[in-house]
């Protein structure tokens, strides 16, 4: 939480226990999107249709990577492997 929002929001949030208002939220990268009133579940659902139609190996690969980038998980040699894969696709 610290890395995204900083340190002085953070304590705000959870030392004074202040609500954050959802345009806030997403400035500070807690959320990657905003819906009006009544529509999270069909924009949901959007996202994940966009999401499923994608190659499965794409996704793995690029969730896999942003572990990676964030530091969670060490960058292999796997990715030449993969980016020689998906370059043969296109």
């Amino acid at each position: 939480m610290i890395h995204e929002a900083g340190d002085q929001l953070t304590a705000r949030l959870l030392l004074l226990n202040e609500r954050i208002r959802c345009v806030d939220a997403r400035a500070a990268g807690f959320v990657g999107a905003v819906s009006p009133d009544g529509e999270a579940l069909p924009m949901a659902l959007e996202m994940s249709s966009r999401v499923a139609d994608l190659v499965p190996e794409v996704v793995r690969a690029t969730k896999r990577l942003m572990r990676q980038v964030v530091g969670d998980e060490p960058i292999g040699p796997e990715w030449d492997e993969l980016r020689r894969k998906l370059l043969e696709r296109r």
